[in-house]
Order: structure tokens, then sequence, then C-alpha cells
């Protein structure tokens, strides 16, 4: 048996091959469908390429305060920092 996809799935598929670059410059000059699956395979890939970097986030949080004289202020915000969700900075809406 074969499954028929429909053509933004078949898009999503082919576009998963392409670099972000790719996609900004060629998609955009097809029509409005190409451009819409092709931002949401953009936005995956953004997503996913920040989430490979590893620690980035928390290195440039820890040369930020590094530099604090008072540690007793600057443990309360790595604190505040931590607080802070992975969930809540990464969610679909945000990009």
């Amino acid at each position: 048996m074969y499954n028929a996809l429909a053509l933004p799935e078949l898009l999503e598929i082919i576009f998963a091959f392409l670099s972000r670059k790719d996609l900004y410059r060629s998609c955009t000059r097809v029509n409005h469908q190409w451009n819409a699956v092709s931002k949401l395979i953009i936005q995956k890939k953004r997503k996913a390429e920040f989430i490979s970097i590893p620690s980035i986030r928390d290195n440039i949080i820890f040369h930020l305060y590094d530099n604090c004289i008072d540690y007793r202020e600057t443990f309360h915000e790595y604190i505040n920092y931590f607080k802070t969700s992975w969930i809540e900075l990464l969610r679909p809406d945000s990009f």
C-alpha cells in the first residue's frame, strides 16, 4: 500500500534537505504556499541550530555576572535566571 502525501507534507520533506539560505532565496519567489511551508521549516531549523549549541545561553549569563563584585547578589541573579524555563524561551510564537 502507498500513502498519498499532501503537497505541504511533500514540500516539508524536500525542504528538510535545503539550507536556510536556500529556503529564504528560492521559496519566497515560487508562490505563497511554498513560502508558508518554508517558513515553518526555517523555524524548526533555527530552533534545532540554537539548541545544538552547547550551553551558549548559560555561558553568556555566566560571563555577564562573573565580573560582579557582590557575589551574594550574583547568586540570587543566578537563581532567578535558572527559574526561566527553556520552554518559555523557545515556544514557536517567539520567532
